[in-house]
């Protein structure tokens, strides 16, 4: 609906996207995989504890509703409410940094949900 602008008073257009998307696999440098062993020396410098967690793959959904009306001819407002849920899966990169090992940690988070007002006015 960006782009678009309804000419007649009184108009109403609804629409709704959704999109998922995944992402895992190896860590990279450019387009190379980095070996756990290379992370932890290089990666984690800053971290007294060195690298206690890498990432392992992350998904994302999000629900988004296009609501636009036109109380003039010149006048569009234009609402856009959105629903995002994200999860993350975590793991160890090099084991032996602690004494146990833990298990993979996961995190889910849906976030609270955003909104989008906009107008667009033509003189």
């Amino acid at each position: 609906m960006f782009g678009h602008m309804m000419s007649q008073a009184d108009e109403i257009m609804v629409g709704y996207r959704y999109q998922y998307s995944n992402q895992g696999g190896s860590m990279l440098h450019g387009s190379d995989s980095v070996s756990d062993q290379a992370l932890v020396n290089h990666a984690c410098n800053d971290f007294s504890n060195g690298c206690l967690y890498k990432p392992a793959s992350m998904n994302m959904q999000m629900h988004m509703l296009d609501l636009m009306y036109a109380p003039t001819d010149w006048l569009n407002i234009m609402l856009m409410p959105q629903l995002i849920e994200h999860g993350y899966d975590d793991e160890q990169p090099y084991p032996p940094l602690l004494p146990i090992k833990l298990k993979k940690m996961t995190l889910a988070a849906t976030a609270v949900p955003s909104m989008s007002v906009m107008t667009l006015a033509i003189r």
